[in-house]
């Protein structure tokens, strides 16, 4: 990290000060909507690696839980993606170009810090 002693004390008592809000669960953004531009003349359809029966349970639970929790939603995109996402270079040549500028990190941190 190239955080000092200091700025890494300083962001972990951030960190305590808010930790009320803070999760290990997975969350869901409700600020923007973001769909993913698709240019696909044909499906496409690749196929995950088998998952060991003894995983299935566990897997079908965690895929429910984020299904309730509002993060997965069911699509009827013509892409057939493999669940552990192994094939995603198989997406790049079909997936629309994004133009839209991220904010940089040091943006955000002067923002939530209140630097100028």
């Amino acid at each position: 990290t190239s955080l000092s002693a200091s700025e890494q004390n300083e962001l972990y008592q951030v960190l305590l000060r808010y930790k009320d809000h803070l999760t290990t669960r997975p969350g869901k953004c409700n600020l923007f909507t973001y769909r993913f531009q698709v240019n696909a003349d044909k499906p496409i359809v690749s196929y995950s690696r088998p998952i060991p029966f003894a995983l299935r349970p566990a897997v079908r639970e965690q895929i429910q839980q984020i299904i309730e929790d509002g993060i997965l939603e069911f699509s009827t995109s013509p892409v057939l993606n493999p669940l552990d996402g192994s094939e995603q270079r198989s997406l790049n040549p079909i997936h629309g170009p994004d133009h839209e500028r991220t904010t940089s990190i040091n943006a955000l941190l002067q923002r939530f810090h209140g630097a100028r």
